[in-house]
């Protein structure tokens, strides 16, 4: 059986191809390791050269995982600290009206009693 050398092979893919390209990669190692021309040395050897590629796999599925996670939560916290922004902006210029509604009314009210004094 031949083994296509690693610039042939393609990377694997994620989601549900992963799983199907990592077993089919674990029975060309089965039997390459199975083949009678190889010694036990050489077979153990691609055995944890194997287990090593998939530990590596797995770090770097795992921390690409993490990444997107934290992207979310900031992404996440971004459109909360915009939505913040847009409802203080919206809440200042609210106040700005009602100090100048209130305004008004104090001169409104202060006229006629400024008259009676008179």
């Amino acid at each position: 059986m031949r083994v296509a050398p690693l610039a042939e092979q393609s990377p694997p893919k994620r989601d549900t191809k992963l799983g199907t390209e990592l077993e089919a990669v674990r029975n060309d190692v089965d039997a390459l390791i199975l083949q009678d021309g190889i010694d036990k040395t050489t077979a153990l050897g691609v055995l944890k050269l194997l287990h090593t590629m998939e530990n590596m796999l797995l770090c770097a599925q795992f921390e690409g995982e993490r990444t997107i996670e934290t992207l979310r939560n900031e992404l996440t916290v971004s459109k909360l600290t915009h939505k913040q922004a847009d409802m203080l902006e919206t809440l200042s210029g609210d106040v700005a009206n009602v100090r100048q509604r209130l305004s008004h009314l104090e001169s409104a009210l202060a006229a006629p009693l400024s008259a009676k004094k008179r």
